[in-house]
């Protein structure tokens, strides 16, 4: 022993009596936890006594209560009780903190536009708002999530009542707890540029009702929950013909938690019982806490923690990008004795053994799992009583050193469970961006969830009365209901009690099967029994193999033998093997047990030429039991290999990094870049890290550009720098060449790029034979001011057509409106000047439309001086701006003049606002930022970013792009007729509805776009639908995909409609129709260019009367959300006062990291119909995603099953 064990040795047996005034005021409090029976000294140890997190966080409760401060961290740190009574504080009574309303948002985000912005997001009165402020990372999560399970994110809960007084006095118990609750009265919104908030609302409950359970239930489950709605709905059900009664309560788990669901069951149980309403702490007051953290140190921390954390997770995966499922659910119990003297939890000991299991299996020392913990271990005041989720997992890093003992393994654990606690609140979702080893280690395979021992019984906390039923009856169930929230391949739960602990697994078998899992429980549970008895033994001695191990490892060695189909996986025919065995990669003296992942290597004599040989093993001349040991030749495949449970072997790939990122056992520190050395490859690595926002260190040799994070529009932005730095690529090839190695061996290096703009001759697009006579006789005439000087005439494209009509005619829906509110002093004469030098600089800008012959044409003219009409008021700014865009849009607006137009409108109060009016036949998605970079370019005094001319482009459409086109379009559209959907619903109201749902798509294949789900996903609801299996259909496209130097950055409309056609084959899986649709996408891009009109005239035998598509998948592209206009800071707002009239059903696709919003618009009184579209819609996305190998329809596996008839 050392001279400090001595002491504490000599101190304990002496047991010494508390001392100190700190000292017996703590055994005090604990005698309150651990019962008056339990004998207590100044050595006693808090985890000796039973104590775990549950019993720290009542401890902090307690010494709070006699005013003496202390943590859940200190008791961890300290668990003895004089050294724990040394870091005691004496303080006044802490109150607890009340948060203002509204006081948690951005200084920037005033109270009043916070109301009237998530207000519109609820569909509410903004008088109804009573605080905004942020979500947790929790939160943000579930809400990210409850999409893709929404089953699992949230709860139907069923009580049955007495009688209908009974009823009736819950209902109005609910009402009461709702008005002192703010989280029952809470939704969560998606406010543009600020993220997901959460809005707490005045109103109280809206009740609901139904004749049968059965029937609500069901109407219940269909009805979806998620952002702007309300997140706990509330029913009665009464039932005429049984007389029963029942509520019913419906609450996303955004709300609650296991530990916030029995206060807020707590308090309507008192309202119920007419007791007095006891005081909560809010959730604000955690959200404060939250905001107040040094997010900074926590970024450090975890790039430090996660560091290198790039290793095997167990269980591994059967193949690359294959998608969980848990399916499978076991469980065992493990008693525990005594445990040796240990300043360690339980806790502890089960997330050491499982590191030492899931160790054992991926032949690493280095081991990363999920923790899903309570979160209530922060350091705020009266956190145990706040109503709300405070739930939070966090990646657990377990370092093994098997030479340790047993008691300094668990003190490594346990202090690195101490140092997580300041920083366990996150989010994984953030921990993924901060490094690339971040981003993997969070990629996460087993969960666990421990739930500590309770003492109280489930009445002690919720006290009496019906509401009881809406939580578990016990500790038991409540891990059991924690089961359903498993996204992970693997999911333990631990519920302990005095005796021993309960581990519930719930796992997908296709990546561990229920033998397998069973002998690894087993081995698990004994492991928590061996660490908690054996303190003084070395960790190498808790794990080894068993002879059992060893006796199936020689059983099943002479089981599976190559076969002459296995030689193109392993390079040579096996298939005289003696012997095949599985062992460690790195040392071939050591065997992998059942379910471990090793390298395969084969017994047996072959060429010396085939592998690398071993010439003999200690194990293989050992033998084994009454297995005589021999000598003989192993030969290594460099494949990664691993035994299922009925001694079927499976070739997982090479262990040289061929199945990354799920198979590999071993991986570098860093991306290895040995291999770029080329100047082509290092311009290209660059252009990769400075599209894709990523340092160049991320980008490796093997790496595909959309698992990277790339999709269309960055593909368009690589080509399009790409030619900037001499390096010639298309689209396509991005697509089809999406490996840095292959795109870089395709890249063509070029000479300096000329400027397309100096081959474009003005006019050169009009097909007259005399240009000055045509402008003279049909275009000046037209022009409102004959001075202007005409400088080009252009055809104006089919969608520019349609959108001058609908600038020039009411309702005018492709008039716009850019808004932007300044919230400081601005140099006026200098902001109206640079209006009008980007007018000057942009001709798409200075472009007048008029029509001649049936035909339309843009007009540009040399110069443009437009007067800016300025306001003065003492008024509400944003009203009056809002006013202004209704009355101006009623103004004429004839061919011949100008689309643009700006206001400048400046309040008393010091604040202003620019308004620029511009037209769809101006302007697309994609160019506007540009439009807008450069106005506050040109105010900042900045370089301005460049645009192309849209004349060049124009140019490029008509005499070269729709030429190359025709044919490809008649290809893909021969013998297609349009899709047409009609509901049965008589059509009454045109009127348009937006109805919208966000689903979870973090488990897609990075190799599939995220353009290709929505057109997949509508291809194949249409074809269900409408029972056929050839659909076309519309989509949008930016036209800037085609082979035209510098496309991204032409200022004007490029966007087209374009069909997409889907023919589904027999038998088709989900893989087959992604990939169709992915290569219809790749393959069109080079002639996205024409429009439908041309399209339906030149490529298709479709009546020439068809004009429009039936329905149309819309794709969301990037928006400026702010503009600074020196030390101004502008809010902006975009204004279409009038809506355009609706001439398809539109499918529109709004991404955001791991989710996808689907908003369906259509005709009013076609709703049920779209309601029950995208249900449909959340259903086959969910399958895209998560089951690439589902067949596509029921009839073909039906016909797959059906025998032959003789």
């Amino acid at each position: 022993m050392s001279r400090k064990e001595l002491i504490r040795h000599k101190a304990f047996s002496s047991q010494k009596e508390p001392q100190s005034e700190k000292e017996r005021q703590l055994a005090h409090l604990w005698k309150g936890l651990f019962g008056a029976e339990a004998e207590i000294d100044v050595q006693s140890n808090f985890f000796d006594l039973g104590g775990d997190s549950l019993m720290a966080m009542k401890l902090v409760a307690a010494a709070r209560a006699e005013n003496l401060l202390t943590s859940v961290a200190d008791i961890f740190r300290h668990p003895i009780l004089s050294e724990l009574a040394i870091t005691l504080k004496h303080s006044d009574s802490e109150a607890e903190i009340d948060v203002p309303p509204f006081s948690l948002l951005d200084s920037h985000w005033k109270e009043n536009n916070a109301r009237i912005e998530t207000a519109k997001l609820c569909g509410i009165d903004a008088t109804s708002v009573m605080d905004v402020y942020p979500c947790t990372p929790l939160q943000e999560g579930l809400m990210a999530l409850s999409a893709k399970v929404s089953e699992a994110y949230v709860a139907q809960r069923v009580v049955e009542l007495a009688d209908f007084q009974t009823a009736q006095r819950l209902q109005r118990a609910f009402e009461t707890a709702a008005a002192d609750s703010p989280i029952l009265r809470t939704r969560i919104v998606q406010v543009p540029g600020r993220g997901l908030m959460q809005v707490v609302l005045k109103d109280g409950i809206t009740w609901r009702a139904g004749t049968t359970l059965e029937e609500y239930l069901v109407k219940d489950r269909n009805e979806s929950m998620g952002l702007g709605t309300p997140l706990a709905r509330f029913a009665v059900t009464s039932n005429e013909t049984t007389g029963k009664f029942h509520f019913v309560l419906t609450i996303h788990h955004a709300l609650y938690d296991g530990w916030s669901m029995p206060l807020v069951v707590r308090r309507v149980n008192r309202a119920f019982n007419n007791q007095e309403s006891e005081r909560s702490v809010a959730f604000n007051s955690f959200i404060k806490h939250l905001s107040g953290l040094n997010h900074k140190d926590s970024e450090i921390y975890w790039k430090e923690q996660l560091q290198g954390a790039n290793g095997l997770q167990f269980p591994a995966l059967p193949r690359a990008r294959y998608q969980t499922q848990a399916q499978s659910l076991l469980e065992q119990y493990f008693l525990l004795g005594k445990t040796s003297a240990s300043s360690t939890s339980i806790a502890t000991s089960i997330r050491a053994a499982w590191a030492l299991v899931a160790g054992k299996y991926t032949l690493s020392d280095d081991v990363i799992f999920g923790e899903t913990l309570t979160g209530r271990n922060a350091p705020v005041v009266g956190i145990e009583k706040i109503e709300g989720p405070m739930i939070t997992t966090v990646p657990v890093r377990v370092r093994i050193d098997r030479n340790a003992r047993v008691s300094e393994y668990l003190r490594t654990v346990h202090d690195d469970s101490i140092l997580r606690i300041p920083h366990e609140h996150m989010g994984l979702q953030h921990i993924r961006r901060l490094t690339p080893d971040a981003r993997e280690a969070c990629e996460l395979r087993t969960g666990i969830v421990i739930h500590p021992t309770t003492t109280e019984d489930s009445t002690s906390l919720t006290g009496d009365g019906p509401a009881n039923g809406f939580v578990p009856a016990g500790d038991e169930d409540a891990a059991r209901e924690a089961l359903k929230f498993n996204t992970y391949a693997l999911m333990l739960v631990c519920s302990l009690d005095p005796k021993g602990f309960l581990v519930m697994a719930s796992f997908d078998s296709a990546t561990i099967d229920v033998c397998q899992m069973d002998k690894v429980l087993g081995q698990f549970g004994q492991t928590v029994q061996r660490l908690c008895e054996n303190g003084n033994s070395l960790v190498s001695d808790l794990l080894p193999m068993t002879d059992e191990e060893l006796a199936e490892i020689w059983r099943f060695s002479n089981t599976y033998k190559p076969n002459s189909g296995d030689e193109v996986v392993l390079g040579h025919d096996y298939s005289d093997a003696t012997a095949t065995w599985i062992v460690a990669p790195e040392d071939s003296e050591q065997l992998v047990p059942l379910g471990g992942i090793g390298e395969l290597v084969i017994e047996g004599d072959f060429p010396t030429n085939t592998s690398i040989q071993i010439s003999g093993t200690k194990w293989l001349s050992a033998g084994h039991r009454d297995i005589p040991g021999r000598q003989a030749t192993l030969h290594k495949t460099g494949q990664l290999a691993k035994y299922n449970s009925d001694g079927s072997l499976v070739i997982l790939g090479g262990k040289g990094g061929n199945i990354k990122p799920d198979m590999e056992i071993k991986k570098p520190e860093a991306k290895s870049q040995s291999q770029v050395t080329t100047p082509k490859q290092q311009k290209l690595r660059k252009l990769w890290a400075r599209v894709l926002g990523i340092s160049e260190d991320e980008v490796g040799f093997n790496d595909s550009f959309f698992d990277l994070g790339g999709d269309s529009i960055s593909a368009m932005k690589l080509v399009s720098e790409g030619r900037l730095e001499n390096l010639e690529l298309v689209v396509m090839q991005v697509f089809q060449h999406r490996r840095f190695h292959d795109m870089a061996d395709i890249a063509k290096e070029s000479l300096p790029l000329q400027v397309a703009t100096k081959q474009y001759s003005p006019f050169s697009t009009l097909d007259v034979s005399d240009v000055d006579t045509f402008i003279s006789e049909s275009i000046h005439p037209s022009l409102m001011n004959s001075s202007w000087k005409v400088v080009d005439v252009l055809p104006a494209r089919p969608l520019q057509e349609i959108a001058v009509d609908g600038t020039i005619n009411l309702p005018r829906y492709s008039a716009r409106y850019e808004l932007f509110y300044l919230d400081a002093a601005v140099d006026q004469s200098h902001l109206f000047k640079s209006c009008q030098e980007l007018i000057s600089r942009n001709e798409i800008l200075r472009t007048i439309f008029v029509k001649s012959g049936g035909s339309c044409f843009g007009v540009v003219i040399e110069e443009l001086q437009l007067p800016l009409d300025e306001y003065q008021i003492d008024g509400d700014l944003t009203a009056f701006a809002e006013q202004l865009c209704g009355l101006d849009i009623q103004t004429v607006m004839p061919l011949g003049s100008p689309f643009i137009k700006f206001f400048f409108v400046q309040s008393s109060s010091g604040l202003s606002c620019l308004i620029m009016r511009i037209s769809h036949a101006q302007y697309d998605e994609i160019c506007l930022p540009i439009l807008l970079r450069q106005l506050s370019a040109l105010y900042e005094g900045e370089l301005v970013p460049a645009g192309l001319p849209f004349s060049s482009f124009v140019h490029h459409i008509v005499r070269n792009n729709i030429p190359q086109s025709i044919e490809y379009w008649r290809r893909l559209l021969r013998g297609s007729s349009m899709s047409v959907l009609r509901p049965s619903t008589p059509l009454i109201s045109k009127k348009s509805i937006f109805i919208s749902k966000t689903f979870d798509i973090s488990s897609r294949s990075k190799e599939i776009t995220l353009a290709t789900l929505p057109t997949a996903a509508w291809a194949l609801c249409l074809a269900r639908r409408l029972s056929i299996r050839d659909v076309t259909f519309g989509e949008v496209v930016s036209g800037r995909n085609i082979d035209f130097a510098n496309c991204d950055t032409v200022v004007g409309p490029t966007w087209q409609y374009i069909p997409v056609r889907v023919k589904f084959k027999s038998g088709w899986t989900v893989v087959d129709l992604l990939n169709f649709v992915q290569h219809q996408h790749i393959s069109s891009t080079p002639f996205e260019g024409i429009g439908l009109k041309e399209i339906v005239r030149k490529c298709t035998d479709w009546p020439e009367t068809t004009e429009w598509f039936d329905s149309v998948v819309h794709q969301d592209v990037e928006h400026v959300e702010s503009l600074r206009l020196l030390s101004a800071n502008s809010r902006m707002d975009t204004i279409y006062p009038h809506l355009e009239p609706l001439r398809e059903w539109k499918i529109q696709a709004f991404p955001k990291g791991d989710s996808l919003c689907i908003e369906i618009v259509t005709f009013e009184s076609w709703r049920a119909e779209a309601d029950s579209i995208l249900n449909e819609m959340g259903d086959i996305i969910s399958l895209l995603v998560t089951k690439p190998n589902s067949t596509l329809f029921r009839t073909d596996v039906m016909e797959e099953s059906t025998p032959p008839t003789s």
